[in-house]
Parts: C-alpha cells; sequence; structure tokens
C-alpha cells in the first residue's frame, strides 16, 4: 500500500488537463502580480520584501506544478527587484543586489520543485485511493485485512453476498468468525508459526477451504493470503472467492462424463460378449449338423466355455455399478483384472500383448468402482496410443511409499509403447476439455480421473518420452494402502 501510488499509472484526457495546465498558469501569474503590487505598496514589506514572493510561488507550485511555479519566481523576482529594491538602492545594477536575487530565484525553485513533488504525489495517492476503494467495493470478490491477531481491520461490501454479514459487523471481530470450527484452531496455529519463524508451511495462495456463512451454511472458498508491515506491524491481506457456482460446474461435468463413461463400458460389454455368443451360436449350428455323440459333446463344452466367459464379464461389469463412495480394502489385481476383461477383444483384434506383473502384497484403499474407472480410462487410453500394427502394455502393481508425503501404499503402473507426447502435451493432460484425439475426444476423462484418484486420497501421475527407440506413456497410480 506505502507505494501503491508510484505503482499505478493512469491516462487522463488532453482537454481537461490543458484547461488544468491554463487555469495553473493563471494563478501563477495572479498571485504574482499580487505579491510584487502588495509589496511595492506596503511599506512593511520592504524589510522583508522576499517573503509574499516565496510564499506566492510555494502556493503555485501546489496548485500548479514545477512550470508555473517557475514563472511566478522569475516574475515576483524581477518584479521586485525593479519596482522596490532598486529604486530604494539607487544602483540598479548593484552586485550584491542581483546576487540576492539570483539566491532567491535558486531558492524559491527548490522550494517550488519540492512543494510540486510533494502536491503529484499527494494527487496520486488520492486518485489511487479512488481507485482501490472503487475496486474494492465493486469486486465480487472479498477483500480483508487483519492484524497479527486475526482481527479484521477492513473488509469490502462483498462480504454482504458471500458470507452475509456487513461490513460494519466484521470490523474488530476475529476472522475466525467466518471459518468453521474445526478449522479456527489451525488458522490460529498457521498464523503464529508464521510470525515467529517467517515461514509458511502450506502455500497461501488458491487454498481450498470451507467458509461459514452467518445462518451456519458452509460454503467452499479459494483463499490467498499476502503480508504486509504497516507502522512496523504485519498485516496480512486476503482475497476471498465462493467458488460454489465453479464446484456446481464441475459437478456437472463429472456427471455428464461418468454418463459418457457408461456409454463406453456399455459398448465394450457389448463387443465382448458378441464374441462368445456368436461361437455359441456356431458351435449349436456345427452340433446340429453331426450324428457324431461325441463330437456333439465337444462342441456342447465349447459353448459351455464360452458361455461362462458371458457370465464372467457380466459379474466382472457389476463391479463397476457400485456407487459407495466409502473406501474400502480391494486387491489391486482385482482391480487390474476386472478392468481388463472389458478389453480382450479389442487387445486381440489390434495385436496388443499385455505384459502383467502383480507383486502388491498390501490392499488399496479406495472408491472401487470409480478406481475401476480410472484404469478402464487409462488402458483405453493406452490401446488407443499404439499403433495399428500393434504393440505392448505393461500393467504393473507394487508397494510404494509417496515421497512428498510419506504415505505408504501401492502403485499401479499402465504403460505402453506408443508414440508418447510432448512436454507441452502432458503439462496440459489432466487439464479439463484438453483432449489429443480430436472430435473423438471430449477432453475430460483424464480431468475426471484425477478428481476421482483425489476423492480416495490418491495421486495420479504421468511420464511420457517420444524419444525414437524408447517412446511411450507412462501413468502412475498412487492409492493409499493396508497390509493384506
Amino acid at each position: 500500500m506505502d507505494n501503491l501510488a508510484t505503482n499505478i499509472s493512469f491516462v487522463e484526457d488532453p482537454i481537461p488537463r490543458l484547461r488544468r495546465s491554463l487555469a495553473a498558469y493563471s494563478t501563477a501569474l495572479v498571485l504574482s502580480l499580487l505579491a510584487i503590487g502588495l509589496t511595492r505598496y506596503l511599506h512593511v514589506f520592504h524589510g522583508i520584501p522576499w517573503m509574499l514572493p516565496l510564499f506566492s510561488v510555494a502556493l503555485a507550485a501546489w496548485m500548479g506544478g514545477f512550470l508555473p511555479a517557475a514563472m511566478a519566481t522569475l516574475l515576483t523576482t524581477w518584479g521586485i527587484y525593479a519596482l522596490v529594491l532598486a529604486p530604494e538602492s539607487g544602483n540598479a545594477l548593484s552586485a550584491t543586489m542581483v546576487g540576492r536575487a539570483l539566491t532567491f530565484d535558486a531558492i524559491t525553485l527548490l522550494v517550488a520543485y519540492l512543494v510540486s513533488q510533494g502536491s503529484r504525489a499527494m494527487a496520486l495517492l488520492a486518485t489511487s485511493e479512488m481507485h482501490y476503494r472503487s475496486m474494492t467495493e465493486t469486486a465480487p470478490d472479498v477483500l480483508v485485512t487483519i492484524d497479527s491477531n486475526s482481527r479484521i481491520l477492513s473488509i469490502n461490501p462483498a462480504a454482504r453476498e458471500i458470507f452475509g454479514y456487513e461490513p460494519s459487523e466484521l470490523i474488530g471481530r476475529e476472522l475466525t468468525i467466518l471459518i468453521p470450527e474445526r478449522y479456527r484452531e489451525a488458522h490460529k496455529q498457521g498464523i503464529a508459526r508464521y510470525l515467529a519463524t517467517g515461514v509458511r508451511k502450506l502455500a497461501w495462495t488458491g487454498v481450498q477451504l470451507p467458509g461459514l456463512r452467518k445462518n451456519g451454511e458452509e460454503i467452499p472458498l479459494e483463499v490467498s493470503f499476502g503480508t504486509y508491515t504497516s507502522d512496523g506491524e504485519p498485516r496480512f491481506t486476503g482475497f476471498i472467492r465462493n467458488v460454489s457456482d465453479r464446484r456446481n460446474a464441475e459437478a456437472a461435468l463429472m456427471h455428464s462424463e461418468k454418463l459418457a463413461a457408461v456409454g463406453r463400458l456399455a459398448s465394450s460389454i457389448a463387443h465382448e460378449i458378441n464374441n462368445p455368443l456368436e461361437a455359441v451360436t456356431n458351435l449349436l449350428y456345427l452340433s446340429e449338423g453331426t450324428q457324431d455323440v461325441a463330437e456333439i459333446h465337444g462342441y456342447v463344452k465349447a459353448a459351455e466355455r464360452e458361455v461362462r466367459r458371458v457370465s464372467v464379464i457380466a459379474n466382472q461389469t457389476l463391479h463397476f455399478h457400485g456407487r459407495s463412495d466409502d473406501r474400502v480394502p480391494v486387491p489391486c489385481e482385482e482391480l487390474i483384472e476386472d478392468s481388463l476383461a472389458l478389453f480382450q477383444g479389442r487387445l486381440l483384434n489390434a495385436r496388443i500383448s499385455v505384459v502383467q506383473r502383480q507383486r502388491a502384497t498390501r490392499l488399496a484403499v479406495c472408491i472401487q468402482g470409480e478406481m475401476r474407472q480410472v484404469l478402464n480410462n487409462l488402458i483405453g487410453n493406452a490401446i488407443d496410443a499404439l499403433p495399428p500394427d500393434g504393440g505392448r502394455i505393461l500393467i504393473r502393481s507394487r508397494d510404494a511409499t509417496d515421497w512428498r508425503t510419506g504415505r505408504t501404499g501401492v502403485v499401479l503402473t499402465v504403460a505402453d509403447t506408443g508414440a508418447g507426447m510432448s512436454k507441452e502435451t502432458v503439462n496440459k493432460i489432466f487439464d479439463a476439455f484438453f483432449s489429443t484425439k480430436g472430435i473423438r475426444g471430449a477432453g475430460l476423462g483424464l480431468w475426471i480421473c484425477s478428481q476421482l484418484v483425489e476423492r480416495s486420497h490418491g495421486a495420479l501421475r504421468v511420464r511420457s518420452s517420444q524419444q525414437p527407440g524408447r517412446s511411450g506413456t507412462v501413468f502412475t497410480l498412487f492409492l493409499p494402502g493396508i497390509a493384506a
């Protein structure tokens, strides 16, 4: 706030600026003539002839700036010199008198410069304050300033819309009134730790937190805080945004993508079931055309195996229908096999080999249906990434520790030997509406996957290479785990 005036630029209309300039020079001229006249005709000023000129120059500098003040300096100095000092001394070219006049010019011009700069700074500060006030009073986000004790020093009118409080109700009260009770102690400890160490344990920008309205309703917020010092005391300025609409939009997108995922799942199931049903039809037709009991028996056995395969696919499909939001332990092999079963036909037709390495001994703790949807998406993307003449997909599970958090769990890896992705693509791969499939993709699959993984307290990461001979993409899915 201290240097706000110097950091904000304002574009002025030239017409009002010209009017102000003319007014400034006119004022300087009037003040100069008035100072000369009073000094000339009032004897009391003869002993202090520079008093009124200095005052007029300072006033001209304050009102019009340095150039009008410089004009006033020259007019008053040499006007008084010619009309007052020279006639009284009887020597118009006295070196002493000229030196005094030039000295007065130098001092007065310095005063004019300092006064004009102060006036300009005050004008800029007033303008920037009006600019700041206009923005804060009309901003849709809450702008709040608190002291080291979390007392609210200022808050804009957006508090009325977001929290249901009038700003006057919040001034002087602790910020914790806007925080659910279960988070208040953590907020106080965070402020105290920062004041003691100067270190932020967590990022203070774009933090997702729940807020508490006056009526007790909790709302999702995005909070960013900064710090500054005023009169030696630390201050914290926060920007608080209600993200309810964004959350609702994200939920709508997620629901839409889940419906699309159901459609893709249904298509995969229909394809996988159609193949064994066609085989059963052919086997029954062959059995009708022979009288050999042993041959008929063989056809029936083969048909039974195909029907059993349909039953397995149907049972595994039911796992995807589960909508429980509870995280439960589940073997990694079960998650992987249920997903792979839906792609057997595509894998066979595309001549893609699948290499599995099941090494995890822990159980993954997750929302089962959602994690199957994630693996279904990852395996489907891996198939799409491979060339028409086939390729290889590696699916692996292993025990692991998340080095970022220290949590123990399991890692599921889905890797392909496709062409890989550029660094720019990798950086955007989890963004909503970003797709590498053109019109065939909505750009929501991996974004939804990242949301679902977060719901299971996991992490989804990607690495990719386009280096010839070593190209491919690797997705790693970390999930919390417990001993089997």
